[in-house]
C-alpha cells in the first residue's frame, strides 16, 4: 500500500469520529488532508494533484465557503514542504534548487515569514528562479 492510500485510511478512520464533515469531504475529494491554517487548507489526490480552498474573506461573518480548485505551482511546492514536515517521505516531491535560483527576497531565503507565517513568494522554498527574458 502507498503513502496516500495509508495516510487516506487512517484520516478517514480518525476523521470519522473527531471531525465527520472533513471526512466526507476528504472521500469526495479522493484525498489527503495536507493542512490547514488561517485562510487556506490543502489537500493531495493520489496522483499527486494539490487542491486548495483559499478564504479570501477570512474572519467576514457572512463570508462563501471557499471552494477547492487546484494548487498554484507556488501553492502547490508550499502545501508540500508544509506537509513534508509531519510526513518526509513527501519531500521527494519537492523541486529541487535550480542553479540560476537566487534566494527569495520576501523572506530572505528562509521560507518563511516570522516564527510560521509560510512565505508564498517562493512555495517555502527559500528561492525563486527569475522568469525568462
Amino acid at each position: 500500500m502507498n503513502w496516500h492510500a495509508e495516510r487516506r485510511a487512517t484520516q478517514l478512520r480518525d476523521y470519522d469520529r473527531s471531525y465527520p464533515a472533513l471526512a466526507a469531504e476528504l472521500r469526495e475529494l479522493d484525498a489527503v488532508y495536507l493542512f490547514g491554517t488561517l485562510g487556506m487548507e490543502a489537500v493531495m489526490r493520489a496522483d499527486g494533484t494539490v487542491l486548495v480552498a483559499v478564504d479570501e474573506h477570512w474572519g467576514e461573518s457572512d463570508a462563501p465557503e471557499p471552494a477547492w480548485r487546484e494548487a498554484t505551482p507556488n501553492e502547490r511546492t508550499l502545501s508540500i514542504k508544509v506537509a513534508s514536515e509531519r510526513w518526509p517521505e513527501l519531500a521527494a516531491l519537492l523541486p529541487l534548487r535550480p542553479a540560476s535560483a537566487r534566494a527569495c527576497g520576501v523572506c530572505a531565503g528562509v521560507g518563511a515569514i516570522g516564527d510560521k507565517a509560510y512565505c508564498s513568494t517562493c512555495g517555502a522554498m527559500g528561492w525563486v528562479v527569475d522568469p525568462a527574458v
